[in-house]
């Protein structure tokens, strides 16, 4: 029967099933909060990178995101005696899976577009019908995320925040 379906009638089927999928993940979450958090937060200062793949893999499933781009600082150690650490871009992005990549063009120019705009834990900035921008910021540190997908639910943007809010106590 799903062969026979007209263009419009699967992309509504879809559009249901994404849905409840959605829904699905974000009650999960919800459920889960506190221990996810606390998870989150012990990577913090530990593992920056895997922090970063987790909540990109808990923001993909919980926004229904076809692809999700999160942009963050990262800071690099230094590698001499007398060396300084330095500050780096890092942007995590991909459709199914994440792949952080330090990429100091692109991160220095999301960062420095959207550089007065970080007032918040979670602020949805820009909605457009091919995605949403949401910047947050992590123990006084920005980030950017950017997400091609549905749009952002009221349900979504406050279960995101309140796992933002937690990871900062």
């Amino acid at each position: 029967l799903f062969e026979e379906l007209q263009k419009t009638d699967a992309e509504s089927m879809f559009a249901s099933l994404s849905q409840s999928w959605i829904l699905n993940n974000n009650l999960s979450l919800l459920e889960k909060i506190i221990p996810t958090a606390n998870h989150l937060k012990t990577l913090w200062p530990n593992d920056r990178t895997t922090f970063f793949e987790e909540l990109w893999n808990l923001l993909r499933k919980n926004l229904g995101s076809q692809k999700l781009t999160i942009a963050y600082n990262h800071l690099r150690k230094a590698q001499k005696e007398g060396e300084k650490n330095q500050l780096i871009r890092v942007i995590v992005e991909g459709e199914k899976s994440p792949s952080p990549v330090e990429n100091k063009e692109l991160g220095e120019a999301l960062f420095n577009n959207y550089d007065k705009q970080f007032n918040s834990v979670l602020e949805l900035v820009e909605d457009q019908n091919n995605g949403q921008v949401m910047l947050a910021t992590i123990n006084d540190s920005p980030v950017i995320i950017m997400s091609n997908g549905t749009e952002i639910s009221r349900l979504q943007k406050s279960l995101i925040r309140a796992l933002l809010d937690a990871i900062q106590i």
